[in-house]
């Protein structure tokens, strides 16, 4: 096993292990946030981001959960954003040069 396979490994594990704390009641909702838009930007997957968008709706101060939504949003940004360039990339034609004799 080459070093990124055994580092991709270790990341699922960690991922693994880490959603059962992240359910956890003892957590305030602001660190739960940030918890889980960590774990959403590690893993990319929309479940993650959902969870970190019900959990935001879940912070009373206004002001915290205004900036929490906000930082959601410039997450969620990024991952489409990544989505698009991945798909563009895809989708790009190779181009071919000849030589010209």
């Amino acid at each position: 096993m080459d070093s990124t396979q055994e580092l991709e490994s270790i990341r699922s594990q960690v991922i693994a292990d880490l959603k059962p704390l992240l359910v956890s009641s003892d957590i305030l909702p602001e660190q739960k946030f940030t918890l889980l838009l960590n774990a959403a930007m590690t893993s990319g997957a929309a479940e993650d981001f959902a969870s970190a968008k019900e959990v935001a709706s879940q912070i009373e101060d206004t002001g915290s959960r205004a900036n929490a939504l906000m930082d959601l949003l410039g997450a969620i940004d990024l991952q489409l954003g990544d989505i698009i360039e991945d798909s563009a990339d895809e989708e790009a034609p190779v181009s071919e040069t000849t030589e010209e004799q």
